[in-house]
């Protein structure tokens, strides 16, 4: 249950994911996995040990979001949590390869956002079906979980989206996408950007992405004990980490 938004930069773009989820699952710092030819990097859910974000060394970055076009139906049982897909994703040798073989029968609906090179796409997956398509990378974008906010609550959310990219130009583009994750307000605090709600989800997390020339850097902001872990990532090597 989230809220991502993509934003296009030259030579690169930035992805930032608030993450609205039960506190209990938030964990306190980066996850570093090192194979002999892939390194990635992911802050890891404390309850199914998958994730909701990622970079590696191949130049990927990606993140899903719960759910598909609508809310669904919540089934008694499913083989494989959502974040252990993205892991499968991160792990796996080709894109092209994993979109079309990976099964996800018995999977929760998601809708996953991936960018490797200058390519960007988007993988919606229905429950029955999936939904593959490209996207510009040209343009900025916002999606929002269609299990935690109804169409009129997401079509208000783009709205100030693109109200508040009309005044990028002159600001930072990286602090004024985590601004606008932090305080962008559609006036109800259920469903605000940052949203809170009482006994229920809240944002727990902040997690950007910015790729830069082929560097990538994920910045993973723990809301709930404000703290902040970052570490970059160079195509085929680790560059930094702290």
């Amino acid at each position: 249950m989230c809220t991502v938004t993509y934003f296009p930069i030259v030579n690169g773009f930035i992805l930032t994911h608030n993450r609205d989820e039960q506190p209990f699952r938030s964990p306190k710092s980066l996850t570093t996995i090192k194979h002999q030819t892939n390194t990635i990097i992911f802050p890891k859910d404390q309850q199914s040990h998958g994730t909701w974000i990622f970079i590696n060394s191949k130049g990927w970055s990606a993140c899903l979001l719960n759910g598909a076009f609508e809310n669904h139906k919540k089934q008694s049982y499913y083989r494989m949590s959502r974040g252990q897909i993205l892991l499968s994703l991160a792990q796996s040798k080709n894109i092209n390869e994993w979109l079309n073989a990976q099964c996800l029968e018995k999977i929760e609906p998601f809708t996953l956002i991936l960018s490797s090179g200058n390519d960007l796409m988007e993988l919606i997956w229905d429950g029955a079906h999936k939904h593959i398509r490209s996207l510009d990378i040209e343009i900025p974008m916002i999606w929002s979980s269609a299990t935690l906010y109804t169409p009129k609550v997401k079509e208000e959310r783009k709205h100030i989206f693109y109200q508040w990219i009309e005044n990028i130009k002159d600001f930072d583009p990286v602090a004024w996408m985590n601004k606008f994750h932090a305080v962008g307000s559609i006036g109800d605090h259920k469903n605000n950007i940052h949203m809170f709600r009482q006994d229920g989800p809240r944002t727990i997390s902040t997690t950007q992405i910015v790729s830069f020339n082929g560097i990538s850097k994920l910045i993973y902001h723990d809301v709930l004990n404000d703290h902040i872990s970052e570490a970059r990532l160079i195509q085929n090597r680790q560059f930094s980490e702290n």
